[in-house]
């Protein structure tokens, strides 16, 4: 298979923010809309996972609907990324032009243009520390990321840009589980910092309304640092631990009856 041509590689690029910019403007509109209108943290959590599956349905083949700077950046370390590192700067790019127009839609949508309404900023609940506040923050992301990562790599469609396609049953339940994970962290967490957290989604909607909490507003930005290098290290143990393990071999005389184990070499 020859080499790609300037072009090729430009509408590769140019496909893979696009898949981006649209996968994150419809679930960052849709998070920002359910904050925005204060709906419970029950049907936030039901909404936003109902969000990312349809998403996840749509994107999963063209870019895995990563939606999250730190998503893309663990792929990257993790050696997953399924195309040369550089191309992430599309989508870490897509990500934040996405916020911003997600922000100013839910704007146009204040009555008068209301901008201390917050846009769907986050916010702490009332009556939990700080440090509790980044505590469910640090969890919350933990389980995103883990469910997703783990499962993007264990089905076989970490290199998705080369992805079959045809595998139903895989991206379903590819789909479906990190669809979960995000319904479970919301009804979990989502009453104390919000159900979803990424930096984006905290920043942009904050900078463009001015309503940034002066003395919370960190959480949003370590909480998701510590889940995510806390992840790729966890990734790479398992990998050390995995490789170093003494695996027996499985093998019983096929006249009994029985064949090799089938995950042992």
């Amino acid at each position: 298979m020859g080499k790609n041509t300037p072009l090729q590689t430009f509408c590769f690029i140019l496909s893979t923010f696009l898949a981006e910019f649209v996968a994150c403007l419809l679930y960052y509109t849709v998070v920002l809309s359910s904050v925005m209108t204060n709906t419970s943290s029950v049907s936030r959590a039901f909404t936003e996972a109902a969000a990312y599956i349809a998403v996840l349905s749509v994107f999963m083949r063209e870019n895995a609907a990563h939606l999250d700077p730190l998503v893309t950046i663990q792929l990257v370390v993790m050696g997953r990324y399924g195309a040369p590192w550089y191309y992430m700067f599309c989508q870490l790019l897509a990500q934040p032009l996405a916020a911003i127009v997600a922000t100013l839609l839910i704007w146009a949508m204040t009555p008068g243009f209301d901008k201390s309404l917050g846009l769907g900023l986050e916010s702490l609940a009332f009556g939990y520390t700080p440090g509790q506040g980044l505590l469910a923050i640090f969890l919350g992301c933990l389980i995103t990321y883990s469910v997703l990562l783990w499962m993007l790599c264990s089905q076989g469609v970490d290199n998705y840009y080369i992805h079959t396609g045809g595998d139903f049953k895989q991206n379903t339940i590819y789909t479906l589980s990190v669809g979960f994970s995000h319904l479970c962290v919301g009804l979990g967490f989502g009453r104390i910092a919000g159900g979803y957290y990424s930096w984006y989604l905290y920043f942009f909607p904050g900078v463009i309304s001015g309503t940034i909490d002066s003395s919370n507003w960190w959480i949003w930005f370590v909480g998701p640092l510590m889940a995510a290098i806390f992840q790729v290290a966890l990734w790479f143990f398992w990998h050390w631990i995995d490789g170093m393990a003494f695996k027996p071999i499985y093998h019983i005389s096929k006249k009994q009856g029985d064949t090799d184990h089938p995950h042992r070499n």
